[in-house]
């Protein structure tokens, strides 16, 4: 009874904390605000996960990208921030988890049914109340009324405690009482959040046997539940069939590694826009499938016992080198799309093809040692799922539209810079370096466009930041006040 009262007061606090950090404010020091107090209220009620290393990995990631969002502000923080929490919840059901993806379902579905259970809770509440509400009601009468005595007491006597209330009641008096159905919802949101992290889940039952999958191999006898089986040949010639596979597969790749050395490892500066991006999109696009199927491969030949058969033997060899051939494959492209965007320019298309060749070359990395150290599918899952996760945080660290913003328009560029584009697709997190660099942009483009650009980024800064109090600070938007109040030609 006693940690069912601690859990309600934890829900009702957390979504008036909720409320009044969110109600009518932009988003920045709330965030982060929201995320310590949430996480201190879960160390408090849940004790068993205080010595969870997975559940505080995870509770670090939630704060860190809520600090990312107070510092440079940007979209991608958010979103690294609301997968964390989804993850942070799902991890909080179920203390060993180690599969991230049923973490990240455990945590959707508390969030869908955190109304749910926030409605079963207070009719159990009301049922066990029963009749004692008049009673209630009626000892509260004397305390309410001794409070209010002491309370006119203390305002007329402290001039400083008068003025503190005075101040606070102003402050509530802002609000827009008006608009009660809205500030109710905002309530509600943040007790449905606030209760999917506190209380239990409906489908831990379900998901935790899942995961419990070994992560290392072991010899069966079994056949494998995979759909597709050989069930008229044996080992053997399995075995047989994978060298031949591999060693075709191999001696293919060798041919087309070997064909792109002199073409994209030298590939030529003065080659024109149309081969360019042919040599670019089409050909990217089918090598990193190629790349995703030849990983898929590798993953059946290896799935069961071809694991011990004739170990280290032939076979493993030639899966080692199919993937350092990908692997090679995987650089040739991050090259290719180098010369593009060394070329053209930088554009988030581009950064992600890099970020995910990135992810394949973690894929190949944790699939080398599926090979060498005998892992299982289920080793492979755990890892690459944390593998993206932390690959999410660490692009979620990076401003990527100052990045974009200052590569395209430096002056080490062979080329010059595409303004016109950079000018229509402009973000307000560019605008102080599209100050820095107002030399370059009016050799590029008319400057009367350019001044028009500016003033209306300008005027649209200078009307957020009107309306943003303390709840919504964040460091970029301090940069960006200071880069307003600079002077530019042309400015109003």
């Amino acid at each position: 009874m006693r940690k069912e009262l601690l859990t309600s007061g934890a829900i009702l606090s957390g979504a008036l904390a909720y409320t009044l950090l969110f109600w009518q404010a932009q988003k920045g020091l709330n965030i982060l605000l929201f995320s310590m107090l949430a996480i201190v209220l879960s160390w408090l009620l849940h004790p068993d996960q205080r010595n969870n290393r997975t559940y505080w990995i995870m509770a670090t990631i939630n704060l860190y990208t809520a600090t990312l969002v107070v510092g440079h502000h940007t979209t991608l923080a958010l979103i690294a921030h609301v997968f964390s929490w989804i993850l942070l919840i799902g991890l909080c059901q179920a203390r060993e988890l180690r599969f991230l993806f049923f973490a990240g379902i455990l945590g959707v579905s508390q969030l869908l049914t955190a109304p749910w259970q926030l409605i079963k809770g207070a009719l159990a509440g009301v049922s066990q109340a029963g009749g004692g509400w008049g009673r209630r009601v009626a000892l509260s009468i004397l305390p309410v009324t001794v409070t209010v005595v002491f309370f006119t007491l203390y305002y007329q006597a402290n001039p400083r405690f008068a003025s503190w209330f005075s101040s606070w009641a102003y402050w509530w008096q802002q609000w827009d009482w008006g608009n009660l159905p809205g500030i109710l919802g905002l309530f509600l949101r943040g007790a449905c959040i606030v209760s999917a992290l506190l209380l239990p889940g409906y489908f831990v039952d379900l998901l935790a046997p899942l995961d419990q999958h070994p992560l290392a191999l072991e010899r069966r006898r079994q056949k494998q539940w995979l759909p597709l089986r050989f069930s008229t040949i044996g080992l053997k010639r399995e075995y047989a069939m994978a060298m031949l596979t591999l060693s075709l597969l191999n001696g293919l790749l060798l041919s087309v590694n070997l064909a792109d050395l002199p073409y994209v490892w030298r590939l030529h500066p003065q080659l024109s826009a149309a081969t360019l991006s042919q040599f670019v999109h089409a050909g990217t696009s089918l090598l990193m499938l190629s790349i995703v199927l030849a990983m898929g491969l590798l993953v059946w030949f290896f799935r069961g016992n071809l694991n011990f058969y004739r170990s280290p033997g032939w076979l493993q060899v030639l899966g080692y080198a199919w993937l350092a051939q990908n692997a090679w494959l995987a650089l040739a492209v991050g090259v290719r799309n180098y010369h593009y965007f060394n070329t053209y320019g930088l554009t988030y298309l581009r950064l992600g093809v890099l970020a995910f060749l990135v992810l394949v070359m973690v894929g190949l990395l944790s699939l080398y040692a599926k090979l060498y150290l005998r892992r299982s599918l289920f080793y492979l899952l755990v890892s690459n799922a944390w593998a993206w996760v932390l690959c999410l945080v660490l692009a979620a660290s990076f401003n990527w539209d100052v990045i974009i913003a200052r590569y395209n328009l430096s002056d080490q560029r062979p080329q010059a810079p595409d303004v016109q584009w950079l000018v229509s697709t402009v973000s307000p997190q560019q605008f102080p370096v599209l100050l820095a660099k107002y030399s370059t942009l009016i050799a590029n483009w008319p400057e009367a466009d350019v001044q028009v650009t500016l003033e209306t980024q300008s005027q649209r800064i200078r009307q957020r930041l009107a309306t943003q109090d303390w709840r919504g600070w964040n460091y970029r938007d301090r940069q960006l006040a200071r880069a307003c109040a600079q002077s530019w030609p042309g400015k109003k």
